[in-house]
């Protein structure tokens, strides 16, 4: 065999993210907000990812293990807070954590009981960690009363497309419904808020607003 026939070199396989949560059994923005939370350098740093391209991490499907293992040795809540500002922000986290978990958990039954033809409906919003819980929370009811068979809500400041809005636009499949109360709780940024728009319809899916406001303005 010549070397212009010889075989080309198997290609390694890393786990990115996003492939990392569902092996995990978790959404992509718990992997990053883990990552955010245990950097290098920390008490309990996150295993460094393998690779690195073009900003975007990847592990070694051989180090499954250690990151399960890291993940089970995570440290308790039972460490003392030294303000009511830290405590508060505390429980902000552990309620946008679990209900970033219960997303997930809902995420992977529909993908193992989707049908051939079958349409859901996905909620997002996203609201300022400011706002009131109550408004965040009366949204969130909104859209499972207009028929969402899964909601994903956040409360994070700032414009970017977050992991949480790219956990459900993974899901989407042809024929799906994503459903936002208003276009601004994608971004108040027009042209993310129309990039946001684009992705689901690049999924074959359609937008829809429950107070009927477009991608344009942020009334």
């Amino acid at each position: 065999m010549t070397d212009e026939q010889q075989p080309a070199p198997a290609v390694e396989k890393y786990l990115g993210a996003a492939s990392l949560a569902k092996r995990l059994g978790v959404s992509r923005s718990a992997v990053n907000k883990w990552r955010e939370r245990y950097p290098q350098g920390s008490a309990h740093p996150f295993p460094a990812p393998d690779i690195d391209t073009d900003g975007a991490p990847g592990w070694h499907p051989l180090r499954l293990p250690e990151i399960e293992a890291w993940r089970t040795g995570m440290p308790g809540s039972g460490n003392r807070l030294d303000s009511v500002e830290e405590f508060a922000a505390r429980i902000t986290e552990v309620t946008d954590d679990f209900e970033a978990a219960k997303t997930a958990e809902r995420l992977v039954f529909i993908a193992e009981h989707r049908r051939p033809g079958d349409h859901f409906a996905f909620g997002y919003l996203k609201t300022n960690p400011r706002s009131s819980r109550g408004v965040h929370d009366g949204y969130v009811a909104q859209l499972v009363a207009a028929g969402c068979e899964v909601v994903r809500g956040e409360r994070v400041a700032g414009d970017e497309l977050t992991d949480g809005f790219l956990d459900l636009i993974d899901n989407l499949k042809p024929g799906d419904v994503f459903m936002v109360p208003r276009a601004y709780q994608l971004s108040r940024s027009r042209d993310l808020a129309l990039k946001a728009v684009a992705l689901v319809e690049s999924r074959g899916a359609r937008v829809e607003y429950l107070y009927g406001v477009g991608p344009i303005g942020t009334a």
